[in-house]
Order: C-alpha cells, then structure tokens, then sequence
C-alpha cells in the first residue's frame, strides 16, 4: 500500500503526478471537445428549465434516465447552457479520477508499485473514459457514484458499523437516482451486507434484516424514475428504446446465432477498426471496440475516422490488447479466489478483507456487464452495447489488470520489463490520439 497526505493525494510521486497529469489532460479538452455527444441528455435539462418539471420517459428521448445529474446539471445549464453543465462534468470527472488514485493507492489487493502505477495511467489517460467523463451526461456522475460505491463497499467489509451500512444504502440510493445500471448494485450489496454478518455471528435472521434495511434504505432514496414509470406505464423499468421513434432499423439485428457472443477476432478489428458488416454482430468486439477507441462516432473528435488517419485508431484498437488480455488473466485469478467463500467464518481477518473485497469489486463487475448484456440482447440494438456502460466499475477493471501484471511477473520475472514496455506503448497511442484530434478540433474552429 502506498500512504496519502493530508489532502488524501498519493505520496509516491509517479502516482501523484499520473493523477496531476490525467486532470490535466482533461482541462486541455474542455475547449476543443464540443460537450453534447450522441444522447440529448441535454434536453432533459432544458425541459426541466422551461416546464419547471422533470419529463417522463416518453417526453423527451433521454428521459427515461433517474433525475439526479439533470437537477445538478439545471443550475449550470441556466447560467452557461453546455458549456456550463461541461463544467459540472469536468468538476466530476476530477473527482473521480482523485477517489480511483486513492483506492488504487491505498488498496492492498495490488501487491506491486509497477501494477499500481499501470492501474492509474489507464484511468488518466483511458481516451474513452476521459472523453465520456466531459460530456453532458448522466454518464460522467455514474462514474464518480460507481467509484464511490466501491469504496464505501470496502470500508464496510473492512470495519462493519451502522454508519458504513448506511452509508452504502445512501450511496446505492445515489446511483438509482443516476443511472439504471445500479440496479445490478442492489444484489450485490445485499450480499456484502449478509456475507458481512455471517462472518461476524450476527445470526441469519439479523444479517438479513440488516441486509433488507440497507436495500430499503437505497429504494427510498433512488425510486423517484421506477415509481413514476409505474404510474405512468405500469411497469418500473422504462427504456427510451420501448418507443419505436427512439429506435433506428440500421441498428438492429445484432443477435445472428451463437457466434455473436464468441466471436473476438481482435487482429481482425486491428485492421479494419471501423468495419460493421461483422462487428455489429459480435458482442464481444463491440464492447471491446467501444471501450478502447470511439468505434461510434460520439463527439466531434473525429479525424481518426478519414481517410489517411484511420491507422492512429488501429493503434487504438492495438494499445488495448495487453490490458484486455492481462484484465481477464487477472479475472481468472479472482474467480479461483472464490473458492475461500465457504471459509467465511474461519479464515484469519486479513484474509477475510482481502477476499470480501476482491470478491465485491469483481462480482460488481460481471453484475454490471451482466444487465449491460441483457439490455442489448432484450432490445437487440448493436449500439447498446459500449463500454462506456462498464465504466463506474471501472476500478474492478483496474484491479483485475493489476493482479493480472503482477501474476504474469510472478510467473516469469523478465515480464516486467515487457509488460511495462508494452503498456508505455498503449499511453504512447493514446497520446498520438489527443494530439491529432485536439490538433483537428483547435484548427477546424480557427
């Protein structure tokens, strides 16, 4: 574990910096990054300001999401429109980017200062998670929320009490007020909460009590969208996709058979980073191609897409698959850990820690790809399918790549000068992507 100062910033000085350095980066972005992408999640805004009442889910096209960001966003919007509300996305991602420094410092699920600082430069510099983090969106405070869950999560396993149990029910409160996803938080952290009390002899009956009220306690504070979906349509959870006007037949038809959900021909993406005729029907490739490069075009960063530019997103495409490979090496470690959990009450408290948290961030992980998944396949929409939608669990993904470096270290030593090469490679790419694109945008509006 690495310490932190008084302002909770990292002592060790490449952590620091990596975290100054990724702040940074995203100040140099405000201005040439035109805020609005895709999604009118805008829109909701400006209704609210207009009509003093925040839209159904069938009113404006993103108001079927919860409410939060939108009446943060309201007071920004008012006083500077988009260019306000980025403010308030720039404010969000920072922090974020502080809470994921200093779990990465401090957790001691990391065993190596190499893994840590690998971790954190993916979070900095990531092009898709910075960029996502600036726009008007719900996204970038479901980032923040995500973040904070986990390590309100870990402070629980660590040091159970009322107050962290509250506090996970109002930060789960908090995500249901931000985004859907965070349906897929509820289960688990009423498994913490049950794990948690079995481990300390509460007794069932209490540890589900404890379980329900922390639960109870996330719903009261995060149905406002489920219980107006249900008056208004008779069921809680409402898509804008439910709509047909919200739907384009250009992006459906994503589900061909089987191989939609087992083809991961990379090599092949490397080459033609923007194909669709095949990439459109490969789970596995969309979420790969959408997490690592803008493979849908999002925002108005989009020289990597003509003609003679098209390289730096194969570069792109090529700089995520040492992280990709060491991320699932590393889930496969955390899922033969597993197997301690029928240990619970035996197992020394170090190790109880240690596990309950490892097992947290990676259960959070696969809940979250989970409902991501069935989602995409419900309404069979290949652009439902994006990473950015893994994002508030972004921490799960760096520990997991972290434990996978260090694995692969200890299996063979002299990795770790090629693992480091080949990851400084990756930050190298993505520095030749801001420097093009910002190099486009500065020019294109002088």
């Amino acid at each position: 574990m690495q310490p932190l100062d008084r302002f909770g910033l990292p002592k060790d000085a490449v952590l620091r910096w990596t975290l100054f350095a990724g702040a940074l980066l995203r100040l140099l972005l405000f201005k040439p990054l035109y805020p609005i992408n895709n999604d009118d999640h805008i829109g909701v805004v400006r209704y609210f300001l207009q009509y003093h009442v925040l839209p159904a889910a069938d009113v404006v096209s993103q108001g079927y999401h919860p409410p939060l960001y939108y009446l943060l966003a309201a007071p920004f919007v008012a006083l500077a429109d988009a260019r306000g509300a980025e403010l308030l996305s720039l404010g969000l991602s920072v922090a974020n980017l502080w809470l994921l420094a200093r779990l990465v410092a401090t957790t001691p699920l990391i065993a190596s200062d190499t893994a840590r600082r690998h971790a954190l430069a993916l979070a900095a510099f990531l092009p898709q998670f910075v960029v996502f983090g600036l726009f008007v969106s719900n996204d970038t405070l479901s980032y923040l929320v995500g973040t904070a869950f986990l390590l309100v999560a870990f402070a629980y396993i660590e040091r159970p009490s009322v107050g962290w149990l509250m506090a996970l029910a109002a930060v789960l409160g908090v995500g249901l007020l931000t985004k859907g996803t965070f349906l897929a938080f509820l289960p688990v952290a009423a498994g913490i909460v049950v794990a948690v009390g079995w481990r300390r002899r509460v007794g069932i009956m209490r540890a589900l009590g404890q379980a329900a009220l922390c639960v109870a306690v996330a719903c009261a504070l995060g149905s406002y969208k489920f219980v107006e979906n249900y008056r208004r349509f008779g069921r809680p959870i409402v898509h804008n996709l439910d709509f047909p006007s919200n739907v384009r037949v250009t992006k459906k038809g994503t589900i061909t058979g089987v191989v939609s959900f087992v083809d991961f021909d990379v090599p092949r993406l490397v080459a033609t980073p923007f194909e669709r005729q095949r990439t459109v029907h490969s789970i596995p490739l969309l979420l790969y191609a959408t997490t690592w490069y803008p493979y849908i075009r999002d925002s108005n960063l989009g020289q990597i897409r003509r003609t003679g530019w098209k390289w730096v997103a194969s570069l792109l495409c090529l700089a995520g698959i040492v992280p990709t490979a060491l991320g699932l090496i590393g889930l496969g470690r955390a899922l033969r850990g597993m197997g301690g959990v029928g240990e619970l009450r035996t197992l020394p408290e170090p190790r109880f820690v240690a596990l309950g948290q490892r097992t947290t961030a990676t259960v959070l992980l696969l809940a979250t790809l989970a409902i991501v998944v069935w989602a995409g396949v419900k309404y069979d929409v290949w652009a439902c399918f994006q990473g950015r939608l893994l994002f508030p669990v972004l921490f799960s993904g760096l520990l997991l790549l972290a434990n996978g470096f260090d694995a692969v270290v200890a299996w063979r030593s002299g990795a770790r000068r090629w693992l480091t090469c080949a990851l400084v490679a990756s930050y190298a790419f993505w520095g030749v992507y801001y420097v093009v694109e910002v190099a486009s945008a500065l020019m294109g509006r002088a």
